[in-house]
């Protein structure tokens, strides 16, 4: 068990430098110069290249790169931005609580509502349930979260009254965010249990337990829904990570002060070491989360688990017969 979580550990390794690398390479090459945005367009050439030298931008771009992976990864300092000349990383733990907030409740209605719609659906193919199941799924994925959102402010906030439109003053100012967030991943999460609980209701272990004379419920959820949890939590946990960088358009719709619109703000200013870091932390999140999927399947499925065992035991094997040797 201890090699295979150190072996997934390596592997975000490189995925999260690679990320890093990816990001400071758009942002050094992509159109526009922090410094006169800084300073305006009144600002002199003179101005204007001073302003470069202190922050760094008249460096050579494998000089900067250097410097930045340096300091994210040696130092874990993502930087001041370049607007309020605050921590990004300080900034980033101020506001991630907001979006995991919408993105663990995202999580939890995906599992309490878009599995059960999908174990309905697969143990009803064809009938009235299974269609229904099947369209409500294709509607939440075919309705674009902007124009909803939208819909929703108009709705339950300018004419009902009955939940605020923009910012967060209390709780409520979640519901509609949240349900936007949500809606795309119950629909998938919908047809992802419907399609793999009926490869499993088809197998013949199943037709076996049936003719053993076992209830139709204990069939269901003792022996087909258990082979389906891998790949129902591989979905899960990359749907929980989507949302987090997801939330951008639902942040910026409903003025949230997440890390979405933090890093949107920080792209129409070129504040580099804000978007930088909101990419970087983002990928490093999901990383861990996609680390702590790849653990549950050492756990649910113990032949992950009886595999690494008998490495183990051939390696000691092997140095228990070179040391008779």
């Amino acid at each position: 068990m201890e090699r295979y979580l150190i072996k997934r550990v390596l592997w975000l390794i490189p995925v999260v430098l690679g990320v890093a690398i990816l990001i400071f390479s758009i942002m050094y090459f992509v159109p526009g110069d922090p410094a006169q945005i800084i300073l305006g367009a009144s600002a002199t050439q003179d101005e204007i290249l001073n302003m470069r030298h202190q922050m760094g931008l008249d460096k050579p771009y494998i000089v900067q790169l250097g410097v930045f992976l340096s300091d994210t990864f040696l130092k874990l300092d993502f930087g001041k931005s370049y607007v309020n000349h605050v921590p990004v990383f300080s900034a980033l733990m101020e506001r991630f609580p907001r979006t995991a907030l919408i993105a663990v409740v995202c999580c939890i209605f995906q599992i309490i509502v878009g599995i059960p719609m999908g174990i309905t659906a697969a143990t009803h193919q064809n009938r009235w349930q299974d269609r229904t199941c099947v369209v409500l799924a294709m509607i939440g994925i075919s309705i674009p979260s902007f124009w909803l959102a939208q819909m929703l402010i108009l709705l339950f906030a300018f004419k009902l009254n009955w939940l605020p439109a923009f910012g967060i003053t209390s709780w409520n100012s979640y519901i509609m965010p949240c349900f936007c967030s949500m809606l795309m991943g119950v629909a998938n999460q919908t047809r992802f249990t419907r399609t793999y609980m009926l490869e499993q209701i088809r197998s013949d272990y199943i037709v076996t337990a049936r003719a053993k004379g076992l209830s139709e419920r204990t069939v269901i959820y003792k022996h087909a829904l258990p082979n389906t949890l891998i790949p129902l939590i591989t979905g899960i946990g990359g749907d929980f990570g989507a949302a987090l960088g997801g939330t951008v358009i639902i942040e910026n719709v409903f003025s949230i002060p997440g890390i979405g619109q933090y890093m949107v703000n920080a792209i129409g200013n070129r504040d580099y070491p804000v978007v930088r870091g909101s990419v970087v932390f983002l990928s490093i999140m999901f990383s861990l989360i996609m680390l702590l999927v790849d653990l549950a399947y050492a756990f649910i499925d113990p032949r992950i688990k009886a595999q690494y065992v008998a490495g183990s035991r051939k390696m000691v094997m092997k140095k228990g017969a070179h040391s008779n040797a």
